[in-house]
């Protein structure tokens, strides 16, 4: 018998559980929160005030680097490395992982 088959009571509107969510945690929990969102209105303009030509040259070298654009912008910005081919992506992982962050996204 699956759970499809399962008629629940009358009374019952057939919704998920009604059990408390986990409790939410702002994302500026261990800082202070006027910093975080300066932080990231700051990202926000790196990332979106690139002109067509820049984020397409941007593409190409992260298509020839093995990397997805995300990753490539990230490291331009945050380090001013320009990633090529021949360049060693898992320093670059390590270096992610130290961070707490572990999406270096090889292209596939």
């Amino acid at each position: 018998m699956s759970d499809d088959d399962i008629i629940p009571p009358l009374n019952h509107n057939g919704g998920p559980p009604l059990d408390e969510p986990p409790e939410h945690v702002p994302e500026w929990e261990d800082g202070d929160a006027n910093v975080y969102f300066q932080w990231k209105a700051a990202v926000r303009r790196a990332r979106k005030d690139a002109p067509y030509d820049i984020m397409m040259f941007r593409l190409a070298r992260a298509e020839a680097a093995g990397v997805d654009y995300d990753t490539y912008v990230t490291e331009l910005l945050e380090r001013g490395n320009r990633l090529q081919a021949g360049d060693d992506l898992g320093k670059l992982r390590n270096r992610w992982k130290l961070r707490g962050k572990v999406r270096v996204k090889p292209l596939s």
